[in-house]
């Protein structure tokens, strides 16, 4: 990937800012406070915006408001961090992104995300240049949803329905309208290529775990460690996944 990286282009598509979402009026915990830290000081040259009730209307679209009435409030950020890009540009991080790397190498790109697991897509970190059409089409797909959907799950099965090119293999790809699909290892998951590890999503699924079953990740972790951990979390994501076996059944027709 770093010999694909857009780099040296004479203008860059994606400015330098970094977006997050912190809504819901609760104290943000240490830990994350100290994901942002981490940006600024990898990155003192970007200017970073936190979104709030303050700076965003959350009631401008239906869906997000009745997300945000019911208190679910990631859900509601789903959406708004689509709007927020398509205005004015940048990259959106989820705020527990453990950011290691600066993000320059990806200034040249027009639309950026990657795989969370090899089953599905992430969007704990995306970057668009302002204005990129895909951002309308994927805020759309919002339009049609009454119930709490997981924007991974969103993503995901759009990918597979609109670009016949598109591969669930976690590997580096272009599709559609210059829009680049980075392997898990870039953002999401530890790795011991510590070349294109850029940062970890230090949630990395745990919204589909129990608090007994998160304990119990704790432990493995300690044990065998991060990289060897989410090898095996892949698997059993992987084993568990619609999307492969849509992935699949789509490439026989």
């Amino acid at each position: 990937m770093e010999n694909q990286v857009a780099e040296g282009r004479a203008e860059a598509a994606i400015p330098k800012v970094l977006h997050y979402i912190w809504i819901g009026g609760k104290p943000m915990p240490t830990d994350l406070q100290a994901n942002i830290r981490q940006w600024q000081r990898l990155m003192p040259d970007y200017r970073i915006v936190c979104w709030d009730e303050r700076s965003y209307d959350v009631h401008q679209h239906p869906w997000a408001a009745r997300m945000y009435a019911q208190g679910r409030f990631a859900f509601a950020s789903d959406h708004m961090r689509l709007k927020i890009l398509h205005a004015h540009g940048g990259f959106y991080l989820d705020v527990d992104t453990a950011l290691k790397k600066r993000l320059d190498p990806f200034l040249g790109e027009q639309c950026l995300l990657s795989f969370e697991f090899d089953s599905f897509l992430s969007t704990g970190v995306i970057a668009c240049q302002a204005g990129h059409p895909f951002l309308l089409e994927w805020m759309a797909l919002y339009d049609q949803l009454d119930s709490p959907i997981v924007s991974n799950d969103v993503i995901t099965r759009h990918f597979l329905d609109r670009f016949p090119e598109f591969r669930l293999n976690n590997r580096d790809q272009l599709v559609g309208t210059g829009i680049r699909v980075l392997p898990k290892e870039y953002f999401a998951v530890p790795s011991f290529d510590k070349e294109k590890n850029f940062g970890v999503n230090q949630a990395a699924n745990s919204w589909k775990e129990g608090q007994k079953k998160r304990k119990l990740s704790a432990l493995v972790r300690a044990v065998i460690g991060d990289v060897l951990f989410f090898k095996l979390v892949n698997l059993r994501m992987s084993w568990r996944s619609e999307y492969l076996a849509l992935d699949r059944a789509r490439r026989r027709t």
